[in-house]
């Protein structure tokens, strides 16, 4: 497989000096020791770097940090060390070695902010690798931030230093880097690929034998000439393709060459899709909406349809005593109250903790006939703590939407349940129904096509929590119909995604009746995420577990109607004419790889933003109500509806639209921070 561009070479091999030529006169990792090794034909350097006083320096250290470093500036280091420590900066940005490839290891985490100041101000970042032997968070974030623009190598638990993947990987690392005993390992498990396997550290004939017969690419002590001149002589010293050399001083992450934009579609978006994914969906449809009201979109809406965390904003505009003409002051009240759930959330999840220790600490203290308690008293209190944590979120739930009311509107408001036990689509509608169908025509209900309408005597705060009670809430109790004869039984309702991300309702037969159109143009907005189980150790943990069997099998469900959902939206999408779509999919969570958005981030600005910004919200979970977390949220929904809805916005399109924003959720100049932070 083609390797990253970082390892492209003329010989398809990387010789990596090891911290330049040191000698008498040049320190290892000073700038004479870098070039000094430039000059001798090196293109591949290793430099480690230490976090001094806001910023980084070239500087060898066995933990990745030095005590009392962290509060001096680079000239107090260098007066401690006695000559001219170079920063990062001046590395990467030397003008003698403009085109050298860097691989930057970093040992210590407080390390990681400059890191990323500094890659994203180099003119020289698509020409660096990451290391960091000990700590995935580092690798993780470069990857999120940069995406592949930046190389990265895998920590020591991902195959580095010994070769061996002791946890499975979240994502591809382009390059192995092990010590020279486990060289031959690696390069037969790992060489043959994309990942490129680099053995450490290389000194002496005998040893570089051993590296190349390996599959390995050598790293160089002292970076030796006699090292040299032997790769020389058999064809194998490298040097940059020529098509990847910078001679000159070029910006990598510039803008693509635009297409100019097409004119606006004559058909308005009319339906409105939240998707679920709890609070992801919450405040990733608060910024979707904000950005139609922004744009003058939001007045040609005539149905919004909600499912899981989507349910929150369509409660909150569907409440008797809301002007849904103007959202605005609406969705900033609903992203306060929900950001003041942080700890409440938190709170609600204890319960479940108590099982857990009652199972470890009953077995201590129990012997005989009583130890048959160790069996029966942890599941009562696994039944206790699950009633527990439904009637905290239902309480939550009501103090959240004031137990709000249904109220008749122009604008139809829908949200998606599904029946517990037949399986059966629910829907709860604020607004006109007039022209919904009631969904049976026989007392079997075999004409049903696409779920019942739950009747009379509901408030939002029923719909809401049974549109996101999946697993441990149980959400509104139908009432019995009697004229359905068994069919009509009363049930209590669970998630609407059980049935699909976007329900059924939709894709399968519109219940919301007929559009201005024939078919109205519909902006679905996804934020829900891939199921993940851990890694390989994980999934033999819970192969021994019937509860962990069971959750992967839920998993495998739930994932599969996440693609196919996902898959049916694609297609509408891409069947549209350019410019005069019948569907917009925007994905918040995850990206669509229809949209190449990783593919093109490394030539894009606002993409690569967009990308890590999506990054963040994939780890936004139950409990995860940071504001940091939920202002991500919406800044990255506003961004992906404005590069999906108006065809590859500008920087100063994107700032724009976040400004219009936060003026309309009252939260000034907020969003675009985030976003400059990404």
């Amino acid at each position: 497989m083609k390797p990253h561009p970082w390892f492209e070479s003329t010989t398809d091999l990387v010789v990596m000096s090891h911290h330049g030529r040191a000698d008498a006169k040049a320190h290892a990792g000073s700038l004479e020791a870098l070039r000094a090794a430039y000059r001798a034909g090196y293109r591949w350097f290793q430099v480690d770097v230490v976090a001094i006083k806001d910023d980084l320096v070239s500087m060898h250290a066995v933990l990745g940090w030095k005590p009392g470093y962290r509060g001096m500036t680079r000239e107090e280091v260098s007066r401690r060390k006695g000559y001219q420590v170079p920063t990062l900066s001046e590395i990467l940005d030397d003008p003698e070695m403009r085109d050298a490839r860097w691989n930057i290891e970093v040992k210590s985490q407080t390390a990681l902010p400059a890191l990323i100041a500094v890659l994203k101000r180099t003119k020289a970042v698509s020409r660096v690798m990451v290391s960091a032997p000990g700590h995935p968070k580092i690798v993780r974030e470069v990857r999120e931030t940069f995406g592949t623009l930046v190389a990265v190598a895998a920590p020591v638990h991902h195959g580095g230093v010994f070769g061996r993947l002791f946890l499975t990987p979240k994502f591809d690392h382009d390059g192995m880097q092990v010590f020279r005993w486990f060289g031959r390992g690696a390069g037969v498990r790992h060489g043959h690929g994309r990942v490129r396997v680099q053995s450490w550290t290389i000194a002496g004939a005998s040893q570089l034998d051993a590296c190349l017969s390996a599959g390995c690419h050598p790293v160089v002590k002292d970076s030796d000439d006699a090292l040299r001149r032997k790769l020389e002589a058999i064809g194998r010293w490298p040097d940059v393709p020529q098509t990847l050399q910078r001679r000159t001083d070029t910006i990598e992450l510039e803008p693509r060459p635009r297409t100019p934009m097409p004119p606006p579609p004559s058909r308005p978006i009319e339906v409105l899709m939240l998707g679920g994914g709890g609070w992801r969906g919450a405040f990733g449809s608060i910024g979707s909406v904000a950005y139609l009201r922004a744009t003058g979109s939001w007045q040609h809406i005539r149905h919004v349809v909600a499912i899981s965390g989507g349910s929150f904003v369509a409660a909150a505009l569907g409440a008797d005593g809301v002007d849904d003409a103007d959202p605005s002051p609406a969705l900033a009240e609903l992203a306060r109250r929900m950001m003041a759930l942080r700890w409440p959330m938190r709170l609600a999840f204890l319960p479940l903790v108590l099982p857990v220790g009652v199972l470890m600490a009953m077995p201590l203290v129990l012997d005989g006939w009583w130890s048959l308690l160790w069996l029966l008293v942890p599941t009562s209190c696994l039944f206790l703590g699950r009633w527990i944590v439904s009637f905290e979120w239902r309480a939550m739930m009501r103090r959240l939407f004031r137990d709000g009311q249904p109220r008749a509107t122009g604008r139809r408001y829908v949200v998606c349940a599904t029946g517990r036990s037949s399986a059966r689509p629910y829907f709860f509608v604020g607004g006109d129904v007039s022209d919904v169908d009631a969904g049976t025509t026989g007392a079997g209900g075999a004409d049903e096509r696409w779920g019942r309408m739950v009747p009379g005597d509901w408030r939002w705060s029923d719909a809401v929590v049974s549109s996101t009670a999946l697993p441990w809430v149980n959400g509104f109790r139908t009432k019995v119909d009697p004229g359905l004869g068994s069919a009509g039984a009363a049930e209590t309702l669970i998630d609407g995604g059980v049935v699909g991300i976007f329900g059924r309702q939709w894709f399968e037969q519109t219940l919301l009746g007929p559009g201005t159109g024939d078919t109205p143009r519909t902006l679905a907005i996804d934020t829900g995420r891939k199921h993940r189980t851990g890694g390989r150790w994980t999934e033999r943990v819970m192969g021994f577990l019937t509860i962990g069997m069971l959750s992967r099998w839920v998993q495998i469900a739930l994932d599969a109607s996440f693609r196919k959902e996902i898959e049916r939206a694609t297609r509408a999408e891409a069947a549209a004419v350019p410019g005069q779509e019948l569907m917009n999919l925007v994905r918040v969570a995850e990206t669509d790889a229809g949209d190449h958005h990783e593919i093109l981030a490394l030539r894009d600005e606002v993409l690569r933003r967009l990308e890590h910004g999506r990054c963040i919200v994939r780890r936004f979970g139950l409990t995860g109500l940071s504001r940091r977390n939920c202002l991500t949220t919406i800044v990255v929904a506003v961004v992906a509806c404005t590069v999906d809805i108006e065809h590859e916005p500008g920087p100063a399109v994107v700032r724009y639209r976040l400004e219009q924003v936060g003026r309309e959720l009252q939260m000034p100049g907020e969003l675009e921070r985030i976003w400059d932070e990404l």
